[in-house]
């Protein structure tokens, strides 16, 4: 016989379902499910069941409910299910026989694969422990304390399986099937910053480094309107590696729950350093020969200066070229002997730099302006 609460309440004997009586031997089911194989006192479930509002007869009635589930569940074939123990009563039935243990075990059973590293085996048990869910726990007895507490209990777990299933799946290389799915958790869910992360982490490896970005903007001014609060910094520290194209982000496995890697850049505030050329697309169809000594020294005079300052690059696309500082002064220091480089002989170059301060709360500008303006 099957027990089932992970949506409103079944009983099935090999897969036919049973009859149960009426909403109050149904909510004694559940408070005796709760507790499977010990023994609940009697008193406790008279509390249970009305609340601590008991009326003088409630002992008998409790005893008149029981009589008729246990003739339900005899009738079903479940002979010696639910049993007379003082102080109350036990239900007694095989661990498996209940789906939220099943639900459990399995879950347990994905996390030991996970923790392995064997990803597509944890992703499987995961998808199998979700399987069992047919709705909110409990959810046509959900009066009672007891079953609330523990309709709450299980629905956290619910949730926690499912991140780490998307955990599994990022780690398969499955970023760009879960991208629709997060989009659809994040919004049911705004207040769960790892399925945050993991969108993040999903549009990231689906190409989508903008999108990445914009999402956590989203949960900035989500959590700035709700709660008055910034995201974790697990999360900022994320939105740092996406902004620098950190390698490790590219590993599958990487937990959006975890700090990626720290490279030179801090979480706090940092410094950055931008560069391009003027008037770069006119100068490519108008002498791609002079454009293409051009960059060359650019990208050479840029770099010297980056790594003399202590600056790392972290984008390079065309003539832009993007560094980050952890001190402000080593990036102004860096984009003014960059210009000055660009301007010495041969000739003035036509390349240019600016910096911008970034911490985790706001942008400003610091310091922006051309060739002219920084030599």
């Amino acid at each position: 016989m099957e027990f089932r609460i992970l949506g409103p309440l079944e009983v099935a004997d090999e897969g036919r379902p049973v009859a149960l009586p009426g909403s109050r031997e149904r909510a004694v089911l559940v408070l005796l499910l709760l507790s499977a194989n010990r023994v609940v006192p009697a008193e406790r479930l008279v509390e249970d069941l009305w609340g601590g509002k008991a009326h003088e007869g409630a002992a008998g009635a409790l005893r008149v409910f029981v009589s008729r589930l246990r003739k339900a569940l005899r009738e079903a074939g479940g002979d010696a299910i639910v049993l007379t123990k003082p102080p109350g009563y036990l239900l007694q039935i095989e661990r498996d026989a209940l789906d939220a243990a099943r639900f459990e075990d399995l879950l347990t059973e994905g996390r030991e694969h996970a923790a392995r590293g064997d990803h597509e085996a944890a992703a499987a048990r995961l998808r199998q422990a979700l399987s069992l869910w047919r709705g909110p726990a409990l959810a046509d007895v959900a009066d009672a304390p007891v079953a609330r507490a523990e309709a709450a209990r299980l629905e956290e777990a619910r949730l926690a399986a499912l991140e780490e299933r998307v955990e599994a799946d990022l780690a398969c290389g499955r970023h760009v099937e879960v991208v629709p799915e997060l989009n659809h958790l994040t919004k049911a869910h705004p207040l769960r910053e790892r399925l945050w992360g993991q969108r993040m982490v999903a549009l990231y490896r689906a190409g989508r480094q903008a999108e990445a970005l914009r999402v956590y903007q989203e949960l900035r001014r989500l959590l700035a309107e709700e709660l008055g609060l910034e995201p974790s910094p697990e999360l900022a520290r994320l939105e740092n590696a996406i902004l620098r194209h950190a390698p490790e982000l590219d590993t599958p496995g990487l937990a959006a729950r975890r700090a990626p890697k720290q490279s030179q850049v801090s979480v706090g505030p940092t410094m950055f350093l931008f560069s391009d050329i003027v008037a770069s697309t006119r100068r490519w169809e108008g002498d791609p020969e002079a454009m293409t000594v051009d960059l060359a020294r650019h990208d050479e005079l840029l770099r010297a200066s980056i790594e003399a300052a202590g600056g790392e690059v972290f984008s390079h696309t065309g003539d832009g070229m993007a560094a980050a500082f952890t001190v402000a002064s080593d990036a102004i220091a860096a984009a003014v002997a960059a210009q000055r480089a660009l301007a010495a002989p041969p000739g003035p170059h036509p390349g240019r730099c600016g910096c911008e301060w970034r911490s985790t709360r706001a942008w400003r500008s610091v310091a922006q302006g051309t060739t002219s303006a920084l030599h």
